[in-house]
């Protein structure tokens, strides 16, 4: 009887233990359904208590030193422009630890920690639990975009051909195939290194439909491609004189508009002064019964209402127009030397420089002669119109000047023989202005 009872009592033990753990999966279960996270909070997030209604309830917020790196650390894969062990470095070099425990230290995250991070949709904003995902109550870090993009690169560099390595230059993600936009596909030109053989490198553009066998455009040595783009950099300088005239114009229409701001805040003021008058009016009203109070308070609400939204609406005007000044000026003073500025820059800077200007740059090859086709983005566009109109009307007032010179009765130009020197001459008659020509004779 007793090993009878002994054994009972181990059955109902483990059947206690089993219901005890069933329950507890089924909470869990409901806690995860309900967004809540079922265990410590993931790198980026904090575990907090937080007062509801005079309640102390465990919630999860955002970790303020570990979240941005987070978000960096997704941006950057998503480009393709990092492995993973020199997104993990960089991570390091920035700072972005693992959170202490009684068992381990804080110290950089792993490659491993860093591969499973980047494939966790708990930074989307959802929660996983026994293979289920469910939509969380946290904050998500990265958008649905980012996460996605960060999921096709690393399903890329799972195949057996790719592998996570990536070669840095400061022209990589900022060129696609002109070839194949002509051919209506959309191809990035790729970034690639070679061995000669004895040990050193040649670095290769190449376009990504090439590997596809979609695209003809050939292997492009990195220094024709860099000197393509640099020469699409010159042709967008502009004219001092017109870069000059546009500066004036931006000041001018920014003395205009403070003008016009302290108009309309003598205005606002105008009106302010005349709401507070019928706020008074409404109060007087009310004290004396003659309207309902709820009345009273409606009308109340409507004026302050009002206060609010002129007020905003008058921020909001001036803000945009000092940033749509800020950008033009910005805009011409990099255009008005672009070369120079670009050639000199650091590679960092000069890719910073690119993404300023151009969405894409569109890259062919014609005869063996690379060529570099640049998209500009809207504010270089409008000032490159512009500019284009303003020379076009200098051209007609230097032609009419000219032809109203060449009308003249008067003989401006005086035949001379002379020797190789520079000699000045001038024809008599005109005015001390005109006087003094300069004319470079050959030896013949």
């Amino acid at each position: 009887m007793a090993d009878a009872m002994e054994a009972v009592t181990d059955i109902m033990n483990e059947v206690q233990v089993r219901q005890s753990g069933e329950d507890i999966k089924q909470k869990m279960l409901h806690k995860a359904m309900s967004g809540g996270t079922t265990g410590r909070a993931k790198i980026g997030y904090l575990n907090v208590r937080r007062d509801f209604d005079g309640r102390l309830v465990n919630t999860i917020d955002i970790d303020p030193q570990r979240a941005p790196l987070i978000r960096w650390a997704f941006e950057q894969y998503a480009t393709g422009e990092y492995s993973m062990s020199v997104l993990r470095e960089q991570l390091a070099e920035q700072g972005l630890t693992t959170r202490p425990t009684a068992k381990w230290k804080e110290g950089p995250l792993s490659l491993n920690q860093l591969s499973l991070l980047l494939r966790d949709p708990y930074y989307l904003g959802m929660v996983t639990y026994k293979g289920q995902v469910f939509d969380g109550r946290h904050e998500a870090l990265v958008s649905a975009e980012t996460f996605e993009r960060v999921q096709e690169v690393l399903a890329a560099r799972r195949r057996p051909t790719q592998r996570d390595q990536v070669h840095a230059h400061f022209l990589r993600g900022l060129m696609c195939c002109d070839r194949c936009r002509e051919a209506g596909r959309e191809h990035r030109m790729i970034y690639t290194e070679t061995n000669n053989g004895k040990g050193g490198l040649y670095g290769y553009f190449l376009c990504r439909g090439r590997q596809d066998a979609t695209c003809d455009l050939p292997h492009l040595p990195v220094k024709e491609v860099e000197r393509a783009v640099a020469r699409e950099v010159r042709g967008l300088r502009l004219d001092p004189g017109f870069a000059a005239e546009m500066r004036r114009h931006v000041h001018d229409a920014l003395t205009v508009q403070q003008q016009g701001e302290r108009e309309a805040r003598a205005r606002l003021a105008a009106q302010l002064k005349k709401l507070e008058v019928q706020e008074s009016n409404l109060l007087d009203i009310a004290a004396d019964g003659e309207l309902a109070a709820e009345a009273v308070k409606a009308r109340l609400r409507a004026l302050a209402v009002q206060r609010r939204t002129l007020i905003d609406k008058l921020a909001r005007s001036d803000e945009q127009v000092q940033r749509h000044a800020d950008l033009v000026l910005a805009y011409l003073d990099l255009l008005e030397r672009p070369y120079s500025f670009y050639v000199s820059a650091s590679e960092p800077i000069k890719r910073r420089i690119l993404e300023a200007f151009f969405s894409v740059l569109w890259i062919d090859d014609e005869f063996h002669q690379v060529r570099a086709q640049g998209q500009v983005h809207e504010p270089i566009a409008l000032i490159q119109e512009a500019a284009t109109a303003w020379a076009a009307t200098h051209a007609k007032s230097a032609s009419d000047s000219a032809d109203a010179l060449d009308s003249t009765p008067s003989n401006l130009y005086l035949k001379a023989i002379c020797s190789s020197k520079t000699s000045l001459v001038g024809p008599e008659g005109l005015e001390p202005s005109t006087r003094g020509l300069k004319v470079r004779c050959s030896a013949n």
